[in-house]
């Protein structure tokens, strides 16, 4: 589905957003699978991507500037933070007399950009329109926030508690979730 390009894409009841639809075999369930795009997740992917590798650069060059004995190849130390992140196919460091210098990868960059941008929903309604199945993912943004509020812990002050037995706790947090 990747690799179906953009304009293969046809029009959406949403802004902007072009779907894919296919129907495909995923663990031996019938599923439709449906590929959506818009212009702003685009957007928002390509920029999380550059900060990123811009983020890994700093922090190389940064630890390679605090080193008080200028290194002549690639330290334990540079490795790790080259290991430790997401990024880390995309850029590869060398270190020579001038300093460290990056190289981008460009194939496994353009690989990354295939994504950028797309959302892939999977349903076992074979049946459902594609707008009803969008609609459906959209939803899920409303119950997220439901529970974000109910975990707040501004939503219920407990604090100070300055009761010890159980019975006397209990109606204290009853009065609290009550007021």
């Amino acid at each position: 589905l990747l690799d179906i390009p953009i304009e293969k894409y046809s029009g959406s009841i949403y802004k902007e957003m072009k779907t894919h639809r296919q129907i495909k075999t995923v663990m031996d369930m019938e599923c439709l699978l449906i590929m959506t795009y818009t212009p702003k997740l685009y957007r928002k992917h390509e920029h999380v991507f550059e900060k990123g590798i811009e983020k890994l650069k700093k922090s190389m060059k940064d630890k390679y500037d605090s080193y008080k004995k200028t290194p002549t190849k690639l330290t334990a130390g540079l490795e790790t933070l080259l290991k430790k992140s997401r990024y880390k196919k995309f850029i590869t460091p060398t270190v020579t007399k001038s300093g460290i210098s990056f190289n981008l990868e460009e194939d496994e960059i353009k690989k990354r950009k295939k994504r950028f941008g797309k959302n892939l929903l999977f349903t076992s309604k074979v049946d459902a329109e594609t707008g009803w199945i969008i609609a459906q993912y959209k939803e899920k943004d409303v119950i997220e926030d439901a529970f974000k509020t109910m975990k707040d812990p501004e939503l219920i002050r407990i604090r100070p508690l300055r009761h010890w037995t159980d019975s006397k706790i209990r109606a204290y947090i009853f009065c609290c979730v009550m007021s």
